[in-house]
């Protein structure tokens, strides 16, 4: 962050300097200063998500080349999870991931059923079946979206703006608003209120529920610009709770899904 702030202040000094003394300068060489300072910008998010480790391990045989592919992909989503959180570092010092057996996911770890990866303790677990015929890129934006939340503004986050958020940074979700959309105008007892409490507290049927709900939550709250007092809630959330202004916000998400 102090180096995109320093490279600003050099840019915005320069600019002053150049009018104050009525210097021209050739429109190249200006073009040059604008891309030395973009591949500084983007020298420091890749440096900052360099800033850890990647720790995979697996309870099964899995080849080296796809280890590799799978760290540098997780690089990739953080350094853009930095941008889109507006964060100086996404984690604090390692990432780790665990490949485990699907019988081991289920028996040991006690995963829902309904899941096909899960975030726990601070470490992502993805069984095997998702690792080979899940779509695992959907699976890691989610998942590392849970653990940079949870390393950033701590364990209390609302459900419903984890798993929101969550959804929403996997990309586009249209079987989920179909899905929305076919219900929604059907009474149901599910609220913002009720996902707090808690995906997992949920019986099976409403998962699903509870899932478009939160991500249509989000993604009608960001596209109406309201991602600044998002990012707002969740900092304060962190340092200072404040239940009035997360309900007001929850009502203001409720009134969205009425649209």
């Amino acid at each position: 962050m102090f180096i995109i702030i320093k490279t600003k202040l050099k840019y915005i000094c320069t600019n002053i300097i150049l009018k104050k003394f009525n210097i021209k300068v050739d429109y190249k060489f200006t073009m040059l200063l604008q891309l030395i300072k973009h591949v500084l910008i983007g020298f420091w998010f890749f440096v900052i998500a360099q800033d850890f480790k990647v720790i995979i391990s697996s309870e099964f045989s899995v080849k080296q080349e796809q280890v590799k592919k799978l760290k540098l992909r997780v690089q990739e989503i953080l350094r853009e999870y930095v941008k889109f959180f507006e964060l100086e570092h996404p984690v604090s010092s390692k990432v780790e991931i665990n490949l485990v057996t699907d019988f081991s996911y289920h028996s040991r770890f006690k995963a829902p059923k309904w899941s096909n990866a899960f975030f726990i303790n601070g470490r992502i677990l993805i069984p095997k079946s998702t690792l080979q015929n899940g779509d695992l890129d959907k699976t890691l934006r989610h998942e590392l979206s849970h653990l940079v939340l949870y390393e950033n503004f701590g364990s209390n986050v609302p459900e419903w703006l984890d798993e929101g958020l969550a959804l929403y940074l996997e990309g586009p979700q249209s079987e989920l608003l179909r899905y929305f959309q076919s219900w929604k105008e059907a009474p149901t007892k599910i609220s913002l209120k009720n996902i707090s409490r808690g995906m997992t507290s949920l019986k099976f049927s409403d998962v699903g529920k509870a899932y478009a709900i939160s991500y249509v939550a989000v993604a009608s709250l960001l596209q109406k610009g309201h991602k600044d007092k998002i990012l707002r809630i969740l900092k304060n959330y962190k340092d200072e709770p404040n239940p009035r202004e997360l309900a007001s916000f929850i009502k203001l998400s409720e009134e969205q899904l009425k649209k």
